[in-house]
């Protein structure tokens, strides 16, 4: 065991299945004030995130470019399952990531559907919010009439019929 009472702490979460990452994100914002004070309620929420069992992080120094100012934070979060931490990344897309520990992962059915169910709705939801903003109507009718043609043989073969019986797609 570790002397360091946080260590101790991170060693029993990754053995019990959990992970210990460092993650690095980058702010920015119009004020040196404001990047500073996005950092830092971007950390102090970082323990109310489900599957965060345990975070502690830096603020880099804030530095001007061209017309923003930018910083850095580093996190060192435990998390307490695999999909914890692939969720995570999802929702907060950090700029760098080092797993730490464990060196090996074992995966269970169970997780992998979570992990692949949640990067579905990620990717279902940026999907919709690029039809509906960036897409022009003829686009959009253009591809509501694929999705019709898809819904069709997802419906033939759920009924247990061949893809290839009436809709080709």
């Amino acid at each position: 065991m570790a002397d360091n009472p946080l260590m101790e702490k991170a060693d029993e979460i990754v053995k019990n299945g959990g992970m210990l990452v460092k993650m690095y994100f980058d702010v920015h914002g119009k004020t040196e004030e404001g990047t500073k004070n996005l950092a830092t309620g971007f950390i102090k929420g970082l323990s109310q995130v489900e599957g965060v069992a345990m975070a502690v992080s830096q603020i880099e120094s804030t530095k001007k470019e061209e017309d923003m100012y930018i910083t850095f934070i580093m996190s060192v979060i435990a998390f307490d399952s695999v999909p914890s931490f692939y969720r995570f990344v999802g929702a907060y897309t950090p700029t760098a990531i080092e797993i730490i520990k464990p060196d090996k992962v074992e995966l269970t059915k169970h997780d992998l559907e979570e992990i692949a169910l949640f990067y579905s709705e990620v990717l279902f939801d940026m999907k919709r919010k690029l039809y509906v903003h960036a897409l022009s109507p003829e686009e959009r009718a253009q591809i509501e009439k694929a999705l019709k043609a898809h819904s069709e043989v997802g419906k033939n073969l759920l009924k247990g019929g061949d893809e290839n019986d009436e809709n080709k797609h």
